[in-house]
């Protein structure tokens, strides 16, 4: 899925929160699906019968990530290496982290999550791109457990 088409769905799905909406319905040339809202506040997104729903498009291919403890991605959205643009990283590498601590963000449907470590170490890379999307289960940070 491209990002604009990305963007424009997170927009939509908050437009469905605000103002209480259940169901959504969207018809493109390329793609339909329907969107259905849920009390917990998670979306379900299913591609309506007989067209194709939107692709996530392959990320190209990356050198392989150091071997060591993957903090990953619970979900698709926006990753932020700061809290706000003007502050400093949660971590660097080489910086030593405690099980719970803040490691990044990642913003989905103008929710900003905070994605913390399960274990303690020392971190020995940082794979994701600040300000960029990323997918379920894309390594954010990787760190070398004590």
């Amino acid at each position: 899925m491209d990002e604009e088409l990305f963007i424009e769905l997170q927009r939509l799905f908050k437009l469905m929160h605000d103002r209480g909406i259940r169901e959504l319905a969207i018809t493109q040339p390329e793609f339909s699906m329907r969107a259905t809202a849920m009390e917990t506040g998670a979306v379900i997104v299913m591609p309506m019968p007989g067209v194709t729903a939107p692709s996530v498009a392959a990320a190209p291919e990356a050198p392989p990530a150091p071997s060591g403890h993957v903090i990953a991605s619970p979900l698709v959205g926006t990753f932020y290496r700061t809290p706000s643009p003007d502050a400093p990283a949660f971590v660097e590498v080489g910086d030593m982290v405690e099980t719970g601590q803040t490691v990044a963000i990642v913003e989905a449907m103008k929710v900003f999550n905070e994605i913390t470590s399960d274990v303690t170490g020392r971190v020995i890379a940082i794979p994701a791109v600040n300000g960029k999307l990323v997918q379920v289960d894309q390594p954010l940070v990787i760190i070398e457990p004590l």
